[in-house]
């Protein structure tokens, strides 16, 4: 949430289907707590992009990191394309578990769907998300190309999205789409996603760990070392 763009012209829209109901106080946080499981990702998709009441949509996954420039620079770039559908053109990538163990990747080229931005009213028109588990943006993106709908663009000061990846266990995008996948995938996941059981329903902590250890790994010049890439002082950003 500690986003430059003007908070009053925002919200941040939560599905929560787990068993545990969750609750935020805070503005501009809107959480709908489904009364059962929904089907897919895909399914869940669906549901934010018809519960939502703006025409630019944004996706925010929840264990990534979007950088406090990433939503101006999302809508102005939807403003300059003139297109349904934008995507930065590359992002970092984060390993490790705790954030004394973080390491940042080099920003590349991806398909990373967190970073999507798109019209509401055309992703609506054209069928919305696959129903699927893994892969269930690409069918949507394919039909914004292929109606010469979709551009990416390169944020300033610099890259504004981190894609975070741990060891796969237990990122969704290693659920995959049959039926053994699935069978794999419980067996190693008792919780809803970190490694843990939600005991509180209270992921604050979460993500201000993982705040800092990308502001440490910022601010002591170690990607500019590394990368020849230079981003602003975090710090800054998040006093």
């Amino acid at each position: 949430m500690r986003q430059d763009y003007p908070a009053e012209a925002r919200t941040l829209l939560i599905l929560n289907d787990a068993a545990v109901p969750l609750h935020c106080e805070l503005p501009g946080v809107e959480i709908i707590n489904a009364s059962r499981r929904a089907e897919t990702l895909g399914h869940k998709r669906n549901t934010l992009l018809y519960e939502a009441d703006t025409e630019v949509l944004l996706h925010w996954d929840d264990d990534d990191l979007y950088l406090p420039w990433h939503i101006s620079e999302a809508v102005a770039a939807m403003d300059r394309l003139h297109v349904g559908m934008v995507k930065p053109r590359r992002a970092w990538r984060i390993y490790g578990t705790t954030p004394e163990e973080y390491t940042l990747r080099p920003p590349q080229a991806n398909r990373y769907e967190g970073m999507l931005v798109m019209s509401r009213s055309k992703a609506i028109a054209l069928g919305g998300y696959a129903p699927m588990w893994s892969g269930q943006c690409k069918p949507l993106m394919a039909a914004f190309d292929k109606e010469g709908e979709f551009l990416k663009y390169d944020p300033a000061p610099g890259e504004s999205y981190i894609y975070r990846w741990q060891s796969g266990v237990s990122h969704i995008s290693s659920k995959g789409n049959t039926l053994l996948s699935h069978v794999r995938f419980e067996e190693k996941n008792q919780d809803f996603g970190d490694g843990a059981y939600i005991e509180e329903s209270n992921l604050t902590a979460f993500a201000e760990t993982m705040q800092a250890g990308v502001i440490r790994l910022v601010d002591d010049g170690t990607i500019d070392a590394r990368y020849n890439h230079v981003l602003p002082p975090l710090g800054a950003w998040y006093a």
